[in-house]
């Protein structure tokens, strides 16, 4: 993949990535570059630290060569998906916020012994249900297929964060009121990515492009 020369900032965090080394290893590498060849790049932040009039970059990651390639053509349907995973990811932190009493009650009757597992799951449960126009709402029209998963992953998310707030409290004390919302808002938030997941390794099934 070769992309016109120039400074930029990563685009994604990789594992292994150079970003902070960069101090260190820029002073032993040519100040100008004709031609910059990197095959593994991961994240790039060396690939794109580097002066140079032409750099191609590859990497044996085939997901990750395909991002590139498609923030290289700009590739409208890309970047339309990009914008609706944003606006999903904020509309699903006011649906906590307009539901962070209801459900730190659930979690605190769990807690308090009042509920037992069974009981704050068929509670959440029952949330979801009264809740799934509202939940499917999140959800842009790119997106809102497959959504009984989603609503199971909210579920589910929901119910083990729950359970290892419980553990943690015991273990360390109560949390204040503003981690209870963090940690609640959190479970929404793998739910949400759960379901991104699902459907990129489902795309056939739903005949997403592979910009999704």
């Amino acid at each position: 993949m070769g992309i016109a020369g120039g400074k930029l900032e990563p685009i994604i965090k990789w594992a292994g990535g150079k970003e902070r080394e960069l101090p260190y290893l820029m002073p032993y590498l040519p100040v100008k570059f004709e031609r910059y060849m990197e095959p593994f790049v991961g994240g790039g932040a060396l690939a794109f630290a580097v002066d140079a009039g032409q750099i191609a970059i590859n990497d044996l990651s085939k997901e990750l060569a395909l991002l590139y390639r498609l923030v290289q053509r700009g590739d409208r349907d890309f970047f339309q998906g990009l914008r609706q995973i944003d606006g999903t990811w904020k509309r699903l932190e006011l649906l906590v916020d307009d539901n962070i009493e209801y459900l730190a009650a659930i979690y605190i009757d769990f807690t308090s012994e009042i509920n037992s597992t069974e009981k704050t799951r068929d509670l959440l449960v029952e949330f979801v249900i009264n809740h799934t126009p509202g939940l499917t709402g999140l959800l842009e029209s790119d997106f809102n297929i497959g959504v009984d998963n989603f609503l199971g992953e909210v579920v589910r998310n929901l119910t083990s964060k729950m359970s290892r707030m419980k553990k943690i409290e015991k273990e360390k004390g109560k949390l204040g009121r503003g981690d209870l919302q963090d940690n609640i808002e959190c479970a929404f938030k793998s739910a949400l990515y759960m379901h991104f997941r699902y459907l990129y390794n489902e795309a056939p099934k739903y005949e997403l492009t592979e910009a999704f």
